[in-house]
């Protein structure tokens, strides 16, 4: 998804500005990657981890249902890819979430499917993980 001037701004503003933890977003596994790019706010992810969601990608490195935590060097916030296939599985990205020992994350909801972050948001209240989201 191609972000419009004033979209990309206030997504790059929420992005620098969030304090959870974890940064959660996702990538369809089925989307062939062009132009080894990532687009919409998983490109600003991308953008803000110079490339290296891109490049995992572009090496093949990541499998359909496959997580990734990625770090920012920084220490303080990290980011969880979910490579997700044609049903993700909510119950095991909470799980996931959960063996990171984390209490609190931000969701980047567009990345995800609607019906997913429906049940992810519901599995991640059972798991005691508390969270936001990124774009509002």
């Amino acid at each position: 998804m191609k972000l419009d001037r004033e979209t990309q701004a206030a997504w790059k503003k929420a992005l620098r500005a969030e304090e959870a933890p974890l940064v959660a977003f996702g990538l369809d596994s089925g989307v062939p990657l062009l132009s080894e790019r990532v687009s919409g706010v998983a490109g600003l992810i991308d953008w803000r981890l110079h490339g290296q969601v891109s490049k995992l990608l572009a090496r093949g490195a990541l499998a359909p249902e496959e997580f990734c935590l990625v770090p920012t060097g920084a220490g303080a916030q990290n980011f969880l890819l979910y490579h997700y296939g044609p049903s993700p599985d909510a119950k095991a990205f909470a799980a996931h979430a959960k063996k990171l020992k984390t209490d609190r994350l931000a969701i980047a909801g567009s990345t995800f499917p609607k019906d997913f972050l429906l049940k992810l948001e519901q599995h991640l209240k059972k798991e005691g993980i508390s969270f936001s989201h990124l774009e509002l």
